[in-house]
């Protein structure tokens, strides 16, 4: 039986080398986003040592929000057009396709929520949020490297 990329409802991913903060280790959820079905989760296994973006404060103080509230404040000024972007893409996969789960890491619990995630202290705990927001049955991808892994959908 052939496996399209898109089939599965869980899809856990590390940002192994883009990790020293959420703004590299995103490129890891940007791959996850090709692969994860609607109405899935997205786990991140990520360090983030530096926290979500030093030189994008903007995005924690807003956190992830919908396309239209992002465009809102990038036509209001009160984010460049990075920021948006990076926001349109993040905000749209945990905001509107799927959830997104954050494994412990270098950005405390409060702010990852603030930013729209699921906190989890272990990949193990990620897992088990994840079956009980899907199903038991839920078919589940592994994608190592992520921040570098473009997957091949076809």
């Amino acid at each position: 039986m052939k496996v399209s990329y898109t089939d599965f409802f869980i899809v856990i991913t590390d940002s192994y080398p883009k990790d020293i903060e959420l703004w590299q280790a995103a490129k890891a959820m940007y791959a996850a986003d090709l692969m994860v079905k609607d109405g899935g989760v997205v786990i991140l296994v990520s360090p983030c040592v530096e926290g979500v973006s030093k030189a994008h404060p903007q995005i924690l103080e807003r956190g992830y929000t919908t396309e239209d509230e992002t465009m809102c404040d990038l036509n209001a000024g009160l984010i460049n057009r990075s920021v948006a972007s990076h926001c349109l893409r993040m905000g749209r996969l945990i905001k509107e396709k799927a959830k997104g789960i954050m494994v412990k890491n270098g950005i405390p619990k409060e702010d990852q929520k603030k930013l729209g995630f699921i906190p989890a202290e272990t990949p193990q705990h990620a897992l088990e949020i994840a079956f009980e927001l899907t199903c038991k049955d839920s078919k589940v991808a592994v994608l190592k490297h992520g921040g570098e892994a473009l997957p091949v959908v076809g």
